[in-house]
């Protein structure tokens, strides 16, 4: 009984991936299908195709950072839509949905770690080192990426408040550096300043669908992920000390049993 134990919780995170990939592919066949000449979405549709089919593949694979990318990606998208059509519940398309895609996470995550414990490897943590550092390059990324947008646009057009989103840009370019250099506190405040900008955003416009537009809530989404993954590598167990004879020397490798000769 406990024998099988692992092999039923392998299992089930396999059929935890399919259904998060089923849910995508499902919801990828519906997005084509509104992207047909005279549908509503057209060929503008066409990317949101192409992020579900990827999604949903590496779901199947059991790849985390694609199960959570495509979750963060969908999140936001319906995010946006909801604040644009003033929808403020969940639709009923929600309760399938995202319960599937978490569901997809969860085995990709479970897989990974049955695949370490395996392999043997010393940092059986659901998130893991390996993990936690793809989401601080992603967050850094992300926040390059976007803090050149906002500067680039801003010299492009400026002004009394233009320069007030210049200055926006470098901070978030400023934080994103150090983002890379895996500091916490950086991406802490990249969250702090994003939030605010959304707020300013509400007070300036007063509409929902500025304050949860897709990139906001998407970079919101993405530096969070990074902060966790920030945290986790501080709290990365240390690799333990190789074990050495009396002379200071190595054992061979697999055996242990005889120490390495020396020249």
């Amino acid at each position: 009984m406990k024998k099988g134990a692992p092999n039923n919780k392998i299992n089930a995170a396999v059929l935890f991936s399919w259904a998060g990939a089923a849910a995508a592919f499902t919801a990828a066949a519906f997005t084509a299908s509104l992207c047909l000449p005279g549908e509503m979405l057209g060929w503008r549709g066409l990317p949101d195709v192409l992020i579900l089919l990827l999604g949903g593949w590496g779901m199947l694979k059991g790849k985390r950072l694609a199960s959570v990318a495509l979750t963060a990606y969908l999140l936001a998208s319906r995010w946006m839509i909801g604040a644009a059509a003033g929808i403020t519940g969940p639709m009923p398309s929600d309760l399938v949905f995202f319960p599937a895609y978490t569901l997809g996470i969860i085995g990709a995550f479970e897989r990974n770690r049955a695949a370490r414990a395996a392999a043997g490897a010393a940092d059986k943590r659901l998130l893991d080192a390996d993990i936690a550092a793809s989401f601080v390059r992603v967050a850094g990324a992300a926040g390059i990426s976007f803090g050149a947008l906002v500067a680039m646009f801003s010299l492009a057009e400026m002004g009394g408040f233009s320069v007030f989103n210049l200055t926006d840009g470098l901070l978030i370019i400023l934080f994103a550096f150090h983002t890379f250099k895996r500091k916490a506190w950086a991406l802490a405040a990249q969250l702090a300043l994003n939030f605010t900008s959304m707020a300013l955003a509400y007070a300036n416009s007063g509409s929902p669908s500025e304050v949860f537009g897709f990139f906001p809530i998407f970079l919101f989404e993405l530096y969070a992920l990074g902060l966790a993954g920030a945290v986790a590598l501080k709290r990365t167990p240390a690799a333990a000390p190789e074990k050495k004879d009396k002379g200071g020397r190595a054992p061979l490798p697999y055996t242990g049993r005889a120490p390495v000769p020396r020249s």
